[in-house]
């Protein structure tokens, strides 16, 4: 197999010298194909019309020095070639990143030492495009890559540790792995140090933090190494905030599952009393004769059961089988209406921001229309001296690396926001699980019941919320 040649640019206004280098080429049959040129236009001209292995550079022409040709920022590796001998020019020429200076002699005695500084160069060059390609890798790798010294200082990290840790680049390499992983004190990290050494990697689950405080969970892996007499441990850490939002979701709907199956249950052998107890009511008031304050007792029980009714038609939404009757609609539609009637003559004002392009979706109206209701009495429970609700519309796309529990695709998010009390932090969790509440009169059912008929249109439900500044309830429905 014939070896590949090498394609070599030989920048030289001298024909003595071009010819020598050709002569030599072709006595010791070198894998080269010379192409000539005899200035820096030409030179120019050869680069824009090919690519090269390595440019032979005289120093001097007529029209200009090496440094013109230096400076177009070649990818091509440079070797200066020169007469002259001047020291300053030579670390000048290595500066502007000329990879080897060779002085000529007037015997060529330098052409023996071409081939093997041509070879030097070219694997040189090589080196460095798989270094540029592996710090390309490392930089935009979809987690955080560390480097850390067995004291814990932070000697490299890449692009995305910057962008997701939200420091710079000098604040980041000037901190310890304590600063960002809190977990690792300065003491257990010498421990940890020693156990890794041991085992020479290690892989776990811990969280970082950010600047700004804010923490979040990864797993991280850690490898520990020797180059040369130094010591590096590399660390790499996966953001996994979008698997545990997916499975606290998962546990939520496996809960509600099971609390549905036990509640439906409950909820048919409850009705079948209550419409029991309603016929024994009706019966006693119709043989109660006269007496008023019997018949008052007998209307007070009625009243209890008609209660207890409206709760187990809420029981009976978590009971298995119940799918939506779905239409496809304009949800502003529907929204408007429920708004509308839920707060008419109260002191809460409405901010309505309803774009007209919003996409249609497919939704059980009468269920999405509980959803609304729930919100709403929520949002006025937190406003008790009136406030103001806000409703936004908007289309929006759910892409795969999205922190939703949610398919790709297309959303309409519908947000509600109110300016009240606000739900503390503790809470949070929790605000979406059966019977829980932090009303005293409250059935903890009101927002379980919003979470399961949003579930059961392939939606997801969020909220954030803080104490004294207001909640805000988010919604995304598929588009139909």
């Amino acid at each position: 197999m014939e070896k590949k040649k090498y394609q070599i640019l030989l920048v030289e206004d001298n024909k003595f010298d071009q010819l020598a280098l050709k002569r030599f080429v072709e006595k010791n049959n070198l894998p080269y194909e010379i192409e000539t040129a005899s200035s820096i236009s030409e030179c120019k001209e050869a680069l824009n019309s090919k690519t090269f292995d390595v440019i032979l550079q005289d120093f001097q022409l007529k029209d200009g020095t090496a440094f013109d040709v230096l400076n177009l920022n070649l990818k091509e590796p440079v070797i200066i070639i020169t007469g002259l001998g001047n020291e300053e020019i030579a670390v000048n020429c290595m500066k502007a990143n000329a990879y080897d200076y060779i002085i000529k002699d007037p015997e060529s005695n330098y052409l023996k030492l071409l081939p093997s500084i041509i070879e030097n160069v070219i694997q040189r060059k090589k080196v460095e495009e798989q270094l540029k390609l592996i710090k390309h890798s490392i930089d935009n790798a979809s987690e955080s890559i560390i480097w850390l010294s067995p004291s814990g200082e932070i000697i490299f990290a890449n692009k995305y540790s910057f962008k997701e840790l939200g420091y710079s680049e000098k604040e980041l390499l000037t901190t310890k792995w304590h600063n960002i992983c809190p977990e690792f004190t300065e003491e257990k990290f010498k421990g940890f140090v020693n156990t890794l050494k041991r085992k020479g990697h290690l892989s776990f689950e811990s969280s970082y933090r950010k600047k700004d405080g804010e923490t979040y969970p990864v797993n991280i892996h850690v490898d520990y190494q020797i180059f040369g007499k130094k010591e590096v441990i590399f660390v790499s850490a996966h953001n996994i905030t979008e698997q545990k939002n997916i499975e606290q979701e998962r546990q939520k709907i496996q809960k509600l599952e099971s609390i549905a199956i036990l509640t439906g249950g409950i909820a048919n052998n409850f009705e079948k009393f209550l419409k029991d107890i309603t016929l024994n009511v009706k019966l006693a008031i119709t043989k109660s004769g006269n007496n008023e304050e019997l018949i008052n007792i007998l209307k007070e029980v009625q009243e209890t059961v008609n209660l207890a009714k409206d709760l187990t038609k809420k029981l009976s939404t978590f009971a298995s089988g119940g799918a939506p009757n779905k239409e496809i609609t304009k949800i502003s539609e529907i929204i408007k209406e429920e708004t509308e009637s839920n707060l008419r003559g109260s002191t809460v004002k409405l901010l309505y921001n309803f774009p007209e392009d919003i996409w249609k979706v497919s939704v059980d109206k009468n269920q999405f229309r509980q959803v609304i209701n729930n919100l709403l009495n929520n949002a006025k429970e937190a406003m008790p001296e009136g406030g103001i609700i806000k409703i936004n519309l908007e289309n929006t796309t759910v892409e795969k690396d999205s922190n939703l529990p949610l398919k790709e695709g297309k959303y309409v998010k519908i947000t509600i926001k109110d300016n009240g009390l606000g739900i503390a932090k503790k809470h949070l969790p929790r605000i979406f699980e059966p019977y829980f509440t932090t009303k005293q009169k409250g059935s903890g059912l009101g927002l379980s019941l919003v979470y399961s008929i949003i579930q059961k249109h392939d939606g997801y439900i969020g909220v954030d919320s803080k104490l004294g500044e207001g909640t805000t309830f988010y919604i995304y429905l598929p588009v139909a």
